[in-house]
C-alpha cells in the first residue's frame, strides 16, 4: 500500500473514532428541558391546581417571586402539560430587585401626583388673573403679574412632562425586573412524561444544563 493509501485510511478511521455512537444521542421523542440561566434549584415540581389534592410527602410550599404557592412534587412517570411550570430556580435576589423598582414606581407616581396638582394650581392662579383683568381692566394687575404666572404655568408644564417620563422609565424598570423573575421558572416545553429528574432541589445548573427528560406524547385530538 502506498503511502497515501496509508495516510487517507489514518484520516478515516480516526473520524470514525471522533463520531458519537448511536446509543449516546437521545432518542427522538425525548426532550432535554434546559435551564434558561444560571442559579440554584429551588422547587421541582407543578403548581397545585385549586381542588387539587396532593398527598403530604409529595407537597412542597416556597416563596416565589414574593407570593406563597404550593408545589406537587414531581416523579418519574408525571404527566406534564405544554408551558407547565416544573422548575423553579431560586428567585430571591432578583425578587428583592423587583421589590426595589416597584417602590421606585410608586415614589414617582407620587410625585408625579404632586406635580400634576401644583401645575394645576397654577394654571387656576393663572386664569383667575385673565378673568379678573377680563372684568376690571383697572383692576391694576402689573403685566409682570400676568408674564410671572404664565412663566409659572409654563415651569410647571415642564416639570410634569419630566415626571411622567420618569414614572415611564421607573414602570419598565419593574416590568423588566418582573420578566427577569420569572425567568426563574422552567416551563415544559411539550406535552409528556417525565423519564427522568436530573436536578433535585438544592442543586447550582448552570445555563443550558438540562434538568429534565421529558418523553414527549402528542395529544388525543
Amino acid at each position: 500500500m502506498s503511502v497515501r493509501g496509508l495516510r487517507c485510511l489514518l484520516i478515516v478511521f480516526g473520524v470514525a473514532a471522533l463520531a458519537v455512537p448511536a446509543e449516546a444521542a437521545e432518542p427522538r421523542d425525548i426532550l432535554v428541558v434546559p435551564a434558561p440561566r444560571a442559579g440554584v434549584v429551588w422547587v421541582v415540581g407543578k403548581e397545585v391546581g385549586p381542588r387539587e389534592k396532593v398527598p403530604t410527602e409529595r407537597l412542597i410550599v416556597r416563596l416565589i417571586g414574593g407570593v406563597r404557592k404550593k408545589y406537587h412534587r414531581l416523579a418519574v412517570g408525571d404527566r406534564v402539560a405544554k408551558g407547565e411550570v416544573l422548575v423553579c430556580l431560586d428567585d430571591s435576589l432578583a425578587n428583592e430587585e423587583w421589590k426595589t423598582r416597584e417602590a421606585g414606581v410608586a415614589a414617582a407616581l407620587l410625585r408625579w401626583a404632586e406635580t400634576e396638582l401644583t401645575r394645576d394650581e397654577a394654571v387656576a392662579r393663572y386664569e383667575a388673573l385673565l378673568e379678573l383683568d377680563r372684568r376690571s381692566p383697572n383692576c391694576g394687575c402689573s403685566r409682570e403679574a400676568y408674564r410671572t404666572a404664565r412663566l409659572t404655568v409654563q415651569q410647571w408644564e415642564a416639570e410634569l412632562t419630566r415626571t411622567v417620563q420618569d414614572l415611564r422609565l421607573r414602570q419598565l424598570e419593574a416590568d423588566r425586573a418582573l420578566l427577569i423573575v420569572h425567568a426563574h421558572e422552567i416551563r415544559s416545553p411539550v406535552d409528556g412524561v417525565i423519564v427522568e429528574i436530573l436536578k433535585k432541589q438544592g442543586d447550582t445548573v448552570r445555563q443550558l444544563d438540562g434538568v429534565l427528560r421529558v418523553r414527549i406524547v402528542t395529544p388525543k385530538k
